[in-house]
């Protein structure tokens, strides 16, 4: 079974999208989100937000592609 070009870009791009997300996600949990560290939860939830916008961008750059 053979992936296009086109299918393996998308599906990088993605990955990478989501392991900056896990890292966001890791990185505020050392700085004490758990424990209710403001700075923590600030990188958490700047973590998720931009996750959403990334992906979302993605999304948009990937419909246009046909």
């Amino acid at each position: 079974m053979e992936i296009e070009g086109q299918a393996l870009r998308e599906a990088g791009l993605a990955v990478i999208g989501v392991a900056v997300f896990v890292g966001f996600l890791v990185v505020g949990s050392l700085m004490g989100a758990g424990e209710g560290e403001p700075m923590g939860t600030f990188v958490m939830v700047g973590g998720i937000v931009a996750f959403v916008v990334v992906m979302g961008a993605l999304g948009l750059l990937f419909l246009d592609e046909d």
